[in-house]
């Protein structure tokens, strides 16, 4: 029985913490559940052990609350043991956590001492940093180190004012530990200047220092009267601005709380700074941002390729409005002082002298872009001998054109913008009366009868066709009895030949997907490194591929490849006029990885339609090219044809499509190209859905289902795609559009 005595008052007696009696108007330190709010509880003076914690709820405090002339101590173990804390201020969550507390389930002890009036730091011994200027929460720093979760409810990017006794310096930095640019102070500083100096609303780590005290001299003889100067303000050092490497935003000018992000579709959850937040911009060399009014990337947009302030903001009538971002990369081109290697410079658009680019001193090869062009020049200032690249350019390449390390300036254009005569890359058509001179006119894509063409009825003698156009040619007005159709630069002895010089009345021009004219070479089995490949010579080290590396291509229909074992386009020879796996197929495996160079054709280019026994009374033939005989193993079994009806996509056209869509950086390239790749098609809704999934923007989703609409096959199910919407405006505007038919 004593025993069982013994036992229970032990168990009473751990229950009940050593507690100092406090006085009836002492101080309380406040513990809370969380952050400065929730169940909270004010204890006075005394030792808690976690047992007492525990039985008050508050065995994992988020945040205390210490009143001048109080102490708390915070254990990470019970009875008062482990690693400590002293608290002499408030301290929130974010700073208990970055020193090891605030933890559900963790086990700790706590001590509150009253300080004696000597130990509670006097006047002129600490700095108070200020939220706002000189109001606001606040906060007391001695000397020493403070990351952003020591700045209490200052907070991390929010400093504004400071005062500085004096005696003490204060360094401010841009970012934790102490790093990036920094503002060193030793006067009280208000936010005007901390505006003017491009620090407000900027700072997250801090060094406070005390200068040591000097001793006075002791003047025996009288000292002379001196009229004081005026106090000169000590100086503001600035350290050099590090510019960001990504996009970034700023919720004021260049200043308050930032994010940075790489490329991507950004909606209002993901902005960082608040939503109609968005003040000023840092666009780093090389990116686009586009910036939208309205949530889903929807309603006005500003586009900015470089830095703006706040200021180009309010004038733009933008400021404090974006709601969604899009973040692009622009194409650039790259040269090498070596092959592909060494010293380089990535440039967009625009004229260069070499001597200017400082990073490197010779050209030695460069890296083109699809949708760019680079012109080098033998002199300074776009002068002397010259060549044009429109696709990657190796060294041995360059020595071919007596090229290599003669650069001294050049010329980075975009090819869509150029407008030359005679000009390829224009996006037009041009007829001529004569053999290329004479009467002409430049037709971009449409119908047009005898009377549209710009030249006199049958007078065409000669047309110029840029890659990715087909030109029909007509006898009779009204588009009636087809001559022929042309994919290709066409001179007047061809149409001679063919009895079809000065005799077209109507013509239709029509802009084709890129992948009905491209063949695409593999460096592995129709996937890894890829490069699309317009009619041409190439040498294969010349290609992203590499030389000897080429291990499937992808041919449409009426293109060919010939792929040579030399890099002379010579020695053994296989040629492609379909899709070829090189490492799945028996009779092209001995080609696999052994391409030095390589031809592309269009063998569809030119294909005339008068037959014998058309009204021109004359014997002529059908011009045009065999079709592509494969070498064949015997006891290989050749695969059945599969015919398609003509408006619908095999599957492997369908994929050549979708892959053209999705290798497209920008949002209007991308809609451009799948309007393009489904012309004139059949699809499945399945297909439908897959190529409106690779927009990142719904009014774009929105915008090419209703255009695939007439091109649908199953019509009478259309409404099920409503599903790939995720805003509901969308699926209503969608649903409204299916009524309508």
């Amino acid at each position: 029985m004593k025993t069982l005595i013994r036992v229970i008052t032990l168990f009473c007696t751990l229950l009940i913490p050593v507690v100092s009696q406090a006085q009836p108007n002492s101080k309380k330190v406040i513990l809370y559940i969380d952050d400065f709010k929730g169940f909270s509880r004010d204890l006075g003076a005394g030792r808690y052990d976690y047992m007492f914690l525990v039985r008050d709820a508050m065995s994992s405090p988020k945040s205390i609350r210490v009143p001048q002339g109080m102490k708390a101590t915070l254990f990470d173990s019970d009875n008062f043991q482990g690693s400590s804390l002293e608290l002499t201020d408030d301290a929130n969550m974010a700073y208990l956590s970055a020193k090891g507390f605030a933890q559900t389930g963790q086990t700790i002890s706590l001590i509150i001492e009253e300080l004696p009036p000597s130990a509670i730091p006097a006047a002129g011994t600490f700095v108070t940093i200020y939220k706002d200027d000189f109001s606001g929460a606040s906060k007391n720093l001695l000397p020493g180190q403070y990351e952003f979760y020591e700045f209490g409810n200052v907070g991390n990017d929010q400093l504004s004012s400071i005062k500085i006794p004096k005696g003490m310096k204060v360094t401010l930095y841009e970012h934790s530990g102490f790093t990036g640019q920094k503002l060193v102070l030793t006067q009280d500083t208000r936010a005007g200047t901390m505006v003017a100096n491009k620090f407000n609303d900027f700072t997250s780590s801090i060094l406070v220092e005390a200068k040591p005290e000097t001793v006075p001299v002791v003047i025996v003889q009288p000292k002379p009267v001196v009229t004081p100067a005026t106090p000169v303000a000590p100086p503001v050092v600035v350290e050099p601005v590090v510019e960001p490497t990504l996009p970034t935003i700023y919720q004021s000018d260049f200043s308050g709380s930032s994010k940075s992000f790489d490329v991507g579709a950004y909606g209002i959850d993901q902005l960082g700074i608040g939503n109609d937040e968005l003040s000023s911009i840092k666009v780093p060399y090389g990116f686009r941002v586009t910036l939208y009014e309205n949530a889903g990337f929807e309603g006005r947009k500003l586009v900015v390729n470089q830095n703006q302030r706040a200021a180009f903001f309010a004038e733009s009538q933008f400021n404090n409005v974006t709601s969604s971002i899009l973040v692009e990369r622009i194409p650039m081109v790259t040269l090498y002082q070596g092959d592909y290697a060494g010293p380089s410079a990535t440039l967009g658009v625009g004229r260069y002298n070499l001597s200017a680019i400082g990073t490197m001193s010779d050209v030695s090869s460069a890296r083109v872009p699809i949708g760019l062009r680079l012109i080098l020049f033998e002199d300074e200032n776009f002068l002397g001998r010259s060549i044009v690249l429109t696709r990657d350019t190796g060294t041995d390449l360059m020595t071919s054109y007596q090229f290599n390390n003669k650069t001294y300036s050049f010329i980075i254009e975009k090819v869509e913008e150029e407008v030359i005569v005679k000009s390829k890359e224009k996006k037009s058509v041009i007829i001529y009366e004569d053999n290329f001179s004479g009467e002409l006119r430049r037709l971009i894509p449409g119908r047009y009868d005898y009377q549209q063409l710009g030249i006199r009825d049958n007078s065409l003698s000669s047309i110029t066709i840029p890659p990715g156009f087909r030109v029909q040619l007509f006898d009779h007005a009204g588009f009636e009895q087809i001559l022929m159709t042309l994919r290709t630069d066409t001179d007047v002895n061809f149409f001679i030949a063919n009895t079809c010089n000065d005799r077209v009345t109507a013509m239709i021009i029509e802009e084709i997907p890129e992948i009905d004219f491209t063949v695409t070479v593999y460096a592995d089995s129709f996937e890894g490194v890829s490069q699309n490949l317009l009619p041409g010579r190439y040498l294969a080290r010349d290609l992203a591929v590499g030389n000897n590396n080429i291990s499937s291509v992808r041919v449409p229909k009426g293109m060919q490849v010939t792929l040579f074992e030399d890099p002379d386009f010579s020695g053994y020879e296989f040629r492609a006029g379909r899709d070829l796996d090189f490492v799945n197929t028996s009779f092209g495996q001995d080609f696999n990885n052994t391409a030095s160079s390589l031809v592309v054709e269009d063998l569809d280019s030119r294909y005339v339609h008068i037959e014998v026994g058309t009204e021109t009374d004359l014997p002529v033939e059908k011009v045009r090219e065999e079709p592509v005989v494969l070498p064949v193993v015997p006891s290989e079994p050749i695969a059945p044809v599969v015919t398609t009806p003509p408006c619908e996509l095999t599957a492997e056209q369908f994929q050549r499509v979708l892959n053209s869509v999705k290798s497209k950086p920008f949002r209007d390239d991308k809609m451009e190209m799948a309007k393009l790749g489904v012309k004139g098609k059949c699809l499945s809704n399945e297909q439908i859905r897959s190529i409106a999934e690779q927009f990142s923007f719904e009014d774009q989703t929105l915008e090419f289902v209703k255009h695939a609409y007439e091109l649908s096959n199953e019509k009478s199910e259309y409404y099920l795609l409503e599903d790939i919407f995720k805003f509901m405006s969308s699926r209503d505007d969608f649903m409204k559009f299916i009524r309508t038919k």
